[in-house]
């Protein structure tokens, strides 16, 4: 019977795909235990075949192929609702798990039986150097969502820690579904509310202490043009098609638990308004996009002013595309005074 599914959502991921596949079937369970879920975007290298070859091999290897590209999002609500397995792991394609890690969770999954279990991971640079060991968690169980965020991040900005990070966790399905928990369709941005809306909503939360996931620090990922220079259209997607993900998550918290939703508020102030500085020193062309989808959005982006200080303000108004190249060379002459220093 399978307790656990691996859900990998694949676009272009040909070139770290092999290891990412060998971390989750070279393991100490048996096959029959898991299944690896992939769902295709319509990806233009040879993932498919990469997949299908070990297909071939594995049984426990499923892959879907998407007719158009859905993006990131929509592919993992679809993901979710393909899985049978009562528990599920959202995994990036470029990203790899530690070897004979799955025991240990699955002894921990039937012990406690968790709506949401929580581990820490590691930062690798694509050569798989290691960065940094990030251990937040320790070894605890709560009896609610609401009392582990409390007691784990008492004093600290609980926002900081559980935004985004979806492989950091493993998800009990009638859970997630009964929570509805959803990601916006058509969104390339997918993890940034799923993961605390299931930790505050979970009844029951175990986080162990160990690392069982390794995220690649990729900059040739799709939010990146270079490691410092953003897409214009992630930019505005991450500013307020999140930032309006994040509002209506607010709404709901605002019924469940006061005190954190006021940390949230804050939180939501800086989203909105953290795009300032990606757009500065975006490139000319990557700002001409972030303008052209601003204009597209423009009802939305006026819905949201209030929220906006004084220069994310003059950047979204008429004269913001000006206003953004001053802001650059203002930007490039700084760095050039600091490196003079």
């Amino acid at each position: 019977m399978i307790k656990l599914s691996f859900l990998i959502s694949l676009y272009n991921g040909a070139l770290y795909l092999e290891k990412c596949l060998d971390s989750l079937l070279h393991q100490n369970i048996s096959y029959d235990l898991y299944d690896i879920i992939c769902v295709d975007d319509c990806s233009s290298d040879n993932t498919c075949e990469l997949v299908e070859k070990y297909q071939s091999i594995y049984p426990n290897v499923i892959l879907i192929k998407n007719e158009i590209n859905n993006r990131l999002a929509s592919n993992v609500n679809k993901l979710v609702e393909l899985t049978n397995a009562p528990y599920f792991w959202l995994v990036d394609q470029d990203d790899y798990i530690e070897p004979t890690c799955l025991q240990k969770i699955f002894e921990a999954l039937d012990t406690e039986s968790p709506d949401v279990l929580l581990f820490n991971y590691r930062l690798v640079k694509s050569d798989e150097s290691i960065i940094d060991n990030i251990s937040l968690f320790r070894d605890t169980t709560k009896e609610n969502g609401i009392e582990f965020v409390k007691t784990e991040f008492a004093d600290r900005d609980y926002c900081q820690y559980i935004m985004g990070y979806k492989w950091r966790a493993i998800f009990r399905t009638d859970m997630w579904r009964k929570c509805d928990i959803r990601c916006v369709d058509g969104m390339n941005y997918d993890d940034t509310v799923i993961v605390p809306k299931a930790i505050l909503l979970a009844n029951k939360i175990v986080s162990m202490g160990d690392i069982f996931y390794n995220y690649r620090q990729n900059t040739n990922s799709m939010t990146y043009s270079s490691s410092f220079v953003k897409k214009g259209n992630y930019i505005f997607e991450f500013a307020f098609l999140v930032g309006n993900e994040i509002e209506t998550f607010y709404n709901q918290l605002q019924t469940i638990d006061i005190e954190l939703s006021e940390l949230l508020y804050k939180h939501l102030q800086k989203r909105y308004n953290n795009f300032v500085l990606d757009l500065i020193r975006t490139s000319r062309q990557q700002k001409r996009v972030f303008y052209q989808i601003l204009r597209e959005n423009a009802l939305l982006v006026n819905k949201k002013k209030h929220w906006l200080n004084w220069s994310a303000k003059l950047l979204v108004s008429r004269s913001g595309y000006i206003l953004s190249i001053v802001g650059e060379w203002i930007y490039k002459l700084k760095k050039m005074m600091e490196r003079k220093i």
